[in-house]
């Protein structure tokens, strides 16, 4: 199944996606590449959209000694096409400055995410698209989870998986209720394909 096909699973009948958000991350926006060519989206760079934790490298020390994320222009001359202007022009190191993300801090971002969602359920199709509102959003393992835990309240004691290269489909419908059509789904051999058929 091409990958349009596994994004397609499990949607209404005639719905399509219309709008594609990724991670700011570079492993992300790499991965977004021939799913945006597929679906024929400009993939939008989501700031907030990053893995649990940030940028740091585990190994400086306890903490987590910092790094930085690319820069609005370093998005937009690696990835032509991407529209990376919610990560700010004025921002000189990167969109990530603050270290390690602490588990908290992790989990009041999950809660204004699973908001924004919500906020964009009840907002029209932009563009060409009629009927429902789909997006994709191309993120990370934990961030997934955090994103499953606060949409279902299952809270800490229910763990929900996410391995690289799954698909998970919630349908967060305009009268507040949010279906899990599916966690954790996918055919990995589909995304390691130098290229994607549609």
């Amino acid at each position: 199944m091409a990958m349009p096909g596994l994004f397609a699973a499990g949607l209404p009948p005639g719905a399509r996606i219309g709008q594609l958000f990724t991670s700011p991350v570079r492993r992300c926006l790499q991965t977004t590449v021939p799913l945006a060519r597929s679906l024929g989206l400009q993939p939008t760079v989501w700031p907030d959209f990053f893995e649990v934790g940030g940028m740091y490298d585990q190994a400086a020390d306890d903490s987590g000694g910092q790094l930085g994320g690319l820069t609005q222009a370093e998005i937009e001359r690696e990835f032509g096409g991407y529209d990376a202007s919610l990560v700010g022009a004025g921002i000189a190191g990167g969109w990530w400055r603050g270290g390690r993300e602490s588990e908290e801090d992790a989990e009041r971002r999950i809660r204004g995410i699973v908001q924004r969602f919500r906020s964009m359920a009840a907002e029209p199709a932009p563009g060409p698209a009629a009927g429902a509102r789909v997006i994709a959003a191309v993120g990370h393992g934990d961030l997934i989870r955090l994103i499953m835990q606060e949409v279902t309240g299952a809270g800490k004691d229910v763990s929900f998986g996410s391995f690289n290269t799954s698909i998970t489909c919630l349908d967060f419908r305009s009268d507040g209720v949010v279906q899990v059509r599916y966690s954790n789904y996918g055919a990995p051999e589909v995304f390691h394909t130098q290229d994607v058929t549609t």
